[in-house]
């Protein structure tokens, strides 16, 4: 139990670190890109959060029903989940990411941006499930670095 509670104070720092670095990069997005480019800057965010959702709520399951199944002993059914779901979320990871790729190369017609916008996503989906994969396993310190990463 200390173990917990001194991993959670010391990922207290990093993710005060990691807030201000989002607050940082966005007054730099802001006050760097003219208005008509900030505009398009926001469609393409909004295309990823939609795209983001394609993973249907499983990182959620996951940090709800893994260590449920871990508190009762049953290790069994913990593995089945963590099977069934990490290899759901990272099929449905890799689709939605190419399928964003796709809806971006049709909108623009640019291969490189297709291609950076799909990476982006698909990059995100991996942290999300670094993040998650830390707090299932109550290791906060790992959970403070995935903030700092994303």
């Amino acid at each position: 139990m200390n173990q917990v509670i001194n991993n959670f104070f010391q990922a207290g720092p990093l993710r005060f670190t990691a807030r201000i670095l989002m607050g940082l990069r966005g007054l730099l997005i802001i006050t760097s890109l003219s208005p008509s480019i900030l505009g398009e800057f926001t469609i393409w965010i909004l295309y990823v959060v939609y795209f983001y959702m394609l993973d249907l709520g499983i990182l959620n399951a996951l940090e709800r029903d893994l260590p449920h199944y871990r508190g009762k002993k049953d290790f069994e059914e913990s593995h089945r989940i963590a099977n069934i779901g990490w290899s759901s979320y990272f099929v449905l990871s890799i689709f939605s990411s190419l399928l964003l790729g796709v809806v971006s190369f049709m909108m623009r017609g640019q291969l490189f941006l297709s291609v950076l916008v799909g990476l982006y996503l698909l990059s995100e989906k991996f942290f999300r499930a670094y993040d998650t994969d830390s707090r299932i396993r109550f290791q906060y310190v790992n959970n403070g670095i995935s903030d700092l990463l994303s």
